[in-house]
């Protein structure tokens, strides 16, 4: 069994089967660390061999150091964790900014999904019905400049 402390501040357990644990609350002892047994279940039914590498060197989000004003630019994604679908909102100041492009990245680095000139105001509604379970990242660009960052993860 292996186990790893995630960027989300949980700690993941790969198990002998197609499930990953987690310890949603490492900080807390005791049993208010609230184990979680089968968090993750992986649709292929193969063993898992390890887990991922979650690199977090704790330096904040990627942001555009002129796009700020008073209130750092954010994004909500909802659910979190998600099922189906996620939900884009835009919050926060993003300043100047009439259109943006967005990318749907996995754990990888692979780029599974983009939004080409969204604007905004908008809501925007992905459907993750066929994602992998899994981390995946929300990433907002302006041109070829990285603005925001924010991280959802998908179970089924």
């Amino acid at each position: 069994m292996f186990c790893q402390l995630a960027p989300d501040n949980r700690i993941y357990l790969s198990s002998i089967g197609p499930f990953m644990h987690i310890i949603d609350k490492p900080d807390i002892p005791g049993i208010g660390c609230d184990v979680i047994q089968r968090y993750v279940h992986f649709s292929n039914d193969k063993p898992i061999e390890g887990i991922p590498n979650f690199p977090d060197f704790r330096l904040g989000s990627i942001t555009h150091v002129n796009a700020i004003e008073n209130e750092p630019p954010s994004i909500l994604i909802s659910p979190n964790p998600a099922q189906e679908f996620i939900q884009i909102q835009f919050a926060g100041k993003f300043t100047g900014f009439k259109s943006l492009n967005v990318e749907i990245i996995d754990y990888l680095g692979r780029r599974i999904e983009t939004l080409d000139d969204i604007y905004v105001s908008d809501y925007y509604k992905i459907s993750t019905a066929e994602y992998t379970p899994g981390l995946y990242f929300v990433k907002v660009q302006d041109k070829s400049m990285t603005i925001y960052c924010k991280k959802f993860l998908v179970i089924h």
